[in-house]
Parts: C-alpha cells; structure tokens; sequence
C-alpha cells in the first residue's frame, strides 16, 4: 500500500534516500517506506569508476562503459548538478541506447542498469539539456566476466538526413552503429553533373565521433568512393550506383568498420 503526503507531488519535508542499505522514504520525521537493497548481489571480475562532466547543452556524450562497450552487466550513474541550478524542473538528464535512438529516457538524481552474461547494457548516449550549468557524473560499471567479446572499439559516423537505413527500425538520422549498409539517391542535374567526393561529403555527412564519444576532424581522404566495378574514384560524372568506405582512424587505433558503407544511387 502507498503512503501519501499532503499532496500529490508530496511535501517539502517528503523525500527519499540512501540509509543503511535501503532506499528509505521520509515524511516529516517518519519513515514512510523502506526497499531494502543490501541483500542484492551483483558479481563481476572488472569493475570500472569514473567521473565525466556534461557541458551545458552538451547533446549525445556516448557512454561507451568507460571502454568496456556491450560488455557491461552493471551500470550505475550518480548525478550532481552544479548548485546554482535551483529549478527543479532543469535538473534532469536524457539518455537513449545507443542501438535505439528514437526512444528518449531521462534521470534525475540517479540510473542503476544491470544484466547477465547473455543479456548485456548496450552503451549509452547522455544529454544535457541545461543550458546554462553543466553536470557531473559518477559512474561505475561492472563486467560479470572477463569476456571481450561484446566490445564496441570503433569510431560512429553520423549522417545527415539524406541517408536512410533499410528495414530500420529508427527514424533517421542514422549512424554506423545502427547497421551496415545505408543507402541515398542523388540527381547529377540537382548538382551540376558532377559529384566530388567533397560534395558527397557535405550532402551526407553529419559529424563523426570517436570511440569515447569525442567530436573527430575529418577531410575528404577519409571518405573513400568506389564505381560499380570497385574502382576508387574522385567524382561521379554520370549515373550509376556507387558506394562510399570510410578510413577513419582515431587516436586510439580504433576504426570504422570497413564493411560499413553507403550505397549512392545517381541518377541523370
């Protein structure tokens, strides 16, 4: 049965905390309701600890697990927002999977995730919407085993509008984490019959980020175009279908996949 305070949204003097191993609600000067945790038990072999910090309206920060990528069995966040942000209703903070980007959850103080060795935590994108304060986060993360076989060490590029993903079931825009092969038509009439790798570039790439979630610099040898005889190229003069690679490299070593690609239908 719930307790309830003097309203719906409950009192001042109403709160929950952390007690002796127990979510503890509090009315006043009484204990309303306790949920006890401490007789949980959650076993791992690698553990992690971090603290980021979220500029203000700093949008799609991925949480790759601090390196450990799909391998994570326990997530834990602890939010501190800075204390100049007294509106209550600012101090909240939106995260998606990054394998489902069209649903938006959101937190306040805290989020704990956990899974098992067959059902693991896909990584996280984090958004700020406060604009004018920034937030820090702690995090912890736990790996039941020493698997290394879930890990996601590669940079993610977004693309624009223009590109679509086949059978997808996300609305657009799309990223190479989502899938293998995207797809987008082009007029050679819209562009003065001829496509440079530099024009395809700007019509279809967004951003990309490495694989801590960081803005990278790219230029256009790190987009690689290819006829339909698999003959590099350096502008589409006529139609036909084409594809474009990606040699990206970030500073760590990690890589874009090099079967992610996307098929360019040209047409006259």
């Amino acid at each position: 049965m719930g307790v309830c305070g003097q309203s719906l949204f409950g009192s001042g003097s109403n709160y929950i905390k952390v007690a002796d191993g127990s979510f503890v609600a509090v009315e006043g000067s009484t204990i309303a309701e306790k949920l006890i945790m401490s007789d949980l038990r959650m076993p791992y072999k690698q553990l992690l600890k971090a603290k980021i910090m979220l500029k203000p309206g700093q949008t799609d920060y991925l949480l790759n697990h601090l390196g450990l990528g799909d391998n994570a069995t326990f997530l834990a966040i602890k939010v501190t927002y800075d204390p100049k942000s007294v509106i209550e209703e600012d101090n909240y903070i939106n995260w998606k999977y990054y394998d489902d980007i069209t649903k938006v959850n959101s937190m306040a103080q805290m989020l704990v995730l956990t899974g098992n060795s067959t059902n693991r935590i896909p990584q996280l994108f984090l958004t700020n919407p406060n604009e004018k304060y920034g937030v820090s986060l702690e995090v912890m993360i736990a790996v039941i085993d020493d698997n290394s076989s879930y890990f996601e060490y590669k940079p993610i590029v977004y693309f624009t509008d223009s590109v679509d993903l086949e059978n997808a079931a996300y609305a657009g825009p799309y990223n190479t984490s989502l899938g293998n092969n995207f797809g987008a038509s082009m007029s050679l009439s819209t562009y003065g019959y001829s496509l440079t790798v530099s024009g395809i570039r700007y019509l279809l790439i967004d951003n990309v980020k490495d694989s801590n979630g960081v803005d990278m610099i790219t230029s256009d040898v790190n987009y690689i175009l290819y006829d339909e005889s698999q003959t590099e190229i350096t502008s589409i003069t006529m139609s036909g279908t084409y594809s474009m690679y990606f040699d990206i490299i970030d500073t760590l070593g990690n890589a874009v996949d090099p079967v992610d690609k996307i098929e360019i239908v040209v047409t006259p």
